[in-house]
C-alpha cells in the first residue's frame, strides 16, 4: 500500500490537487507494471475512490469510455465532491456522445472546485460541438482566466469566435495559442483561417505554410492554403494554378477529403472548366455543411444515364433561391427527353415558376411528394446534361411575370418620368460572404447620376441604411410591397434596368430578360467566372467587377459611366 500511497501523492502533489490535464499527463507516463499493481490494490480495497478514479483515467486514455464511466461512477460514489473524477466522467460521457450528461458532469466539477480551469474548457468543448458558440466562448474565457497557459483553450476560443465571424478577436486568441505552442501545426492552421476571414490573405497564407512546414501531411492546411492562394490569385493565372496544386496535395494526403474536392470543383467551375468541375461538384453531398439538406428519396438519383421516356422525375431545389432560379431552366430539357417533370422549390418561388416551361407540376418544399421514378437536385442537372460554356441552355428569357400583377405594378409605379432604374444593394446578412458582396447604400448613392427615376427594390433595408434612404425622397422605396417572388418579378418587369449586388434579384431580373447590371465582389462567386463582363447564363446581364477585394470605386465608376451611355436621360 505504501507504493499506491506514493502514486496518489504523485498525482496530488505537495501543493494540493493538480489540474485534470496534468493528472492525465502524469498517469499517462506510468508503465504497465504500475497499472497492474494499482489494479491489484483496487481489488484488495474495491471501495477506495482514488483507486477507481485512477483506473477510470486509464480506461479513458485507452479509449474504453464505457469502462471509464463505470469506474469513475464508483469513484464519485465514494467521494461525491471529487471534481477531477467528475471532469473525467464528463469526458467519458462526451466520448459516448452523451452531451447532456457530459455537461452535467462538468458543471458539477465546477461547483465542487470553481478554481479548476479544465472543467470549463471541456464544457466549452461540449457547447462548441452543439453549435452553442456564445456560451462556449464564455467557458473558454473562464478556463483561460484560471489557466492562462492552456493553449487548447486559446485555440478553441479562436475557433468559436471564427464561427461567429469575429475574425479579429479570433486572430488575437489564436495568436496567443501559437505563442504557447509554436511547434504545433494546428494553431498555425487555425490562425490562418481567422486571418483569412479577416481578409488578411497573405498573412493567412504564411500561417498555412508554417503549419505545413511543421506537418507536411496536414491535409486541412493544404486545402486552406489553396483557398488563400485562389483568392490572392484573382487576377493572376499562375497563382490560381498554384492554388489548384494545393487542392491536389490535400486530396493526395486525404483521398476522401470532401472539402478539398469541393473547393477544387468551385475553382474549376470559375475558370470555365465545366467538363471536370461539374463531376467534382457532386462531392458537395459529402460535406458536413450539406448534412442538414441531404434528403432520402424512394427513387434513384438520375444523372443522365437512364432513359426518361414515360417516366416521372422530381427536380428539387437544394440551396439558395438564386440557385433555384438559375438552374430551373433545365426542366424544359428534361421534359424534352419524354419525362413528366415535377419541380419542388421553396414556397416563395412556386407562383413565379408556374410560368416555367417544362414542369407539369410545381410544388412547395415540405408538401407531400407524388410517386416518381427518379429524382435530381437542380445543381446536378448541368452534370447530367454535360453542360459546357458553349451549351448553357436558355440564356435568354425563361420566366415571365404574372399578367395581373404586371398590371397592378404598372398602376402602382405610375407614368414614367425618366428612365426607371431599380436598386438592390445588399443581400442576406446570414450569407457567409455578405460582408464582401453587399455594400452600404451611402456608397452606391455617391455614384448614381441625377436624371433617373430610381426605385428601391430592397426588401429588407438595414438599420445602417435607413437614414440614407430617408434622406433621398427622390428614390421611391417599394421594397415593402415585395411580398413574394411573383410580386418581385412584376416589379422588375417595370424597370428599364436593375442594378443589384449578387443576390436572387440578379437571377430573377436576368431570367425575365431585363437588362441587369450586377455588382460583383472580388473574389467572385464561381458562377460569374473570371475576367468577364458578360455571363453565358444570362444574355441580359452585365457584370461590374471589383478589381481588388473591398474596392468598389472602379466598378461603381464604370457603372455610372455606362448608365449615362447606355440609358440616356430624357
Amino acid at each position: 500500500m505504501q507504493e499506491v500511497d506514493a502514486l496518489l501523492a504523485d498525482v496530488g502533489g505537495d501543493a494540493g490537487p493538480l489540474e485534470h490535464g496534468e493528472v492525465l499527463a502524469r498517469v499517462g507516463g506510468w508503465p504497465q507494471s504500475t497499472w497492474g499493481r494499482l489494479s491489484e490494490a483496487a481489488i484488495a480495497a474495491p471501495l477506495d475512490g482514488d483507486f477507481c478514479w485512477l483506473l477510470g483515467l486509464r480506461a479513458l486514455q485507452c479509449g474504453n469510455s464505457a469502462e471509464a464511466v463505470e469506474l469513475l461512477c464508483q469513484a464519485i460514489a465514494q467521494s461525491p465532491q471529487h471534481s477531477l473524477a467528475q471532469t473525467a466522467l464528463g469526458q467519458a460521457m462526451a466520448a459516448l456522445d452523451l452531451p447532456a450528461a457530459a455537461m452535467e458532469c462538468f458543471t458539477l466539477a465546477i461547483k465542487w472546485n470553481p478554481n479548476l480551469g479544465e472543467p470549463f474548457f471541456y464544457r466549452g468543448n461540449t457547447l462548441y460541438q452543439l453549435g452553442r458558440w456564445e456560451p462556449a466562448i464564455d467557458d473558454y474565457r473562464q478556463a483561460i482566466a484560471r489557466r492562462p497557459a492552456l493553449m487548447q483553450a486559446h485555440n478553441n476560443l479562436g475557433l468559436a469566435l471564427t464561427r461567429l465571424g469575429r475574425h479579429n478577436s479570433a486572430v488575437e486568441s489564436l495568436s496567443r495559442a501559437v505563442e504557447l505552442a509554436p511547434d504545433r501545426a494546428e494553431p498555425h492552421c487555425n490562425l490562418g483561417v481567422a486571418l483569412y476571414g479577416a481578409g488578411r490573405l497573405r498573412e493567412a497564407l504564411g500561417s498555412y505554410d508554417r503549419a505545413l512546414a511543421l506537418d507536411p501531411l496536414y491535409a486541412e492546411a493544404a486545402n486552406n492554403r489553396g483557398n488563400a492562394l485562389w483568392d490572392l490569385g484573382y487576377g493572376d493565372p499562375e497563382q490560381r494554378m498554384t492554388a489548384l496544386d494545393s487542392y491536389e496535395l490535400a486530396i493526395a494526403l486525404k483521398p476522401d477529403y470532401e472539402e478539398a474536392y469541393w473547393n477544387k470543383a468551385l475553382a474549376l467551375l470559375q475558370t470555365g472548366d465545366y467538363a471536370h468541375g461539374w463531376a467534382l461538384h457532386e462531392w458537395r453531398w459529402k460535406r458536413r455543411a450539406f448534412a442538414p439538406i441531404i434528403r432520402n428519396f424512394d427513387c434513384p438519383l438520375w444523372l443522365g444515364q437512364e432513359s426518361l421516356r414515360n417516366k416521372t422525375i422530381l427536380l428539387h431545389g437544394e440551396q439558395g433561391l438564386g440557385d433555384s432560379i438559375q438552374f430551373c431552366r433545365y426542366a424544359a430539357l428534361v421534359q424534352e427527353m419524354g419525362a413528366r417533370v415535377v419541380l419542388e422549390v421553396d414556397a416563395s418561388l412556386v407562383g413565379l415558376l408556374g410560368s416555367l416551361q417544362g414542369p407539369e407540376q410545381v410544388i412547395a418544399r415540405g408538401t407531400g411528394l407524388p410517386q416518381t421514378d427518379f429524382h435530381c437536385p437542380l445543381l446536378s442537372l448541368p452534370l447530367a446534361f454535360q453542360t459546357t460554356l458553349d451549351t448553357v441552355p436558355v440564356s435568354g428569357v425563361y420566366l415571365r411575370p404574372d399578367p395581373e400583377r404586371l398590371v397592378e405594378w404598372g398602376w402602382r409605379l405610375g407614368p414614367k418620368r425618366a428612365p426607371r432604374v431599380g436598386l438592390v444593394w445588399s443581400g442576406d446578412p446570414a450569407h457567409r460572404n455578405d460582408h464582401t458582396r453587399s455594400l452600404p447604400l451611402k456608397t452606391l448613392l455617391a455614384y448614381l447620376p441625377h436624371g433617373y427615376e430610381y426605385v428601391s427594390l430592397q426588401k429588407d433595408v438595414r438599420e445602417s441604411d435607413r437614414a440614407d434612404l430617408a434622406a433621398r425622397p427622390d428614390i421611391r422605396d417599394m421594397g415593402q410591397a415585395l411580398s413574394d417572388f411573383s410580386e418581385t418579378a412584376a416589379a422588375c418587369a417595370g424597370m428599364d434596368l436593375l442594378i443589384t449586388v449578387d443576390t436572387s434579384f440578379a437571377h430573377l431580373s436576368a431570367a425575365l430578360g431585363k437588362p441587369t447590371w450586377i455588382l460583383v465582389a472580388a473574389p467572385s462567386d464561381w458562377r460569374w467566372l473570371l475576367d468577364r463582363e458578360d455571363s453565358p447564363w444570362y444574355n441580359s446581364a452585365r457584370l461590374f467587377r471589383q478589381q481588388t477585394p473591398g474596392d468598389w470605386h472602379t466598378a461603381l465608376t464604370r457603372m455610372a459611366c455606362a448608365l449615362e451611355i447606355n440609358l440616356p436621360r430624357s
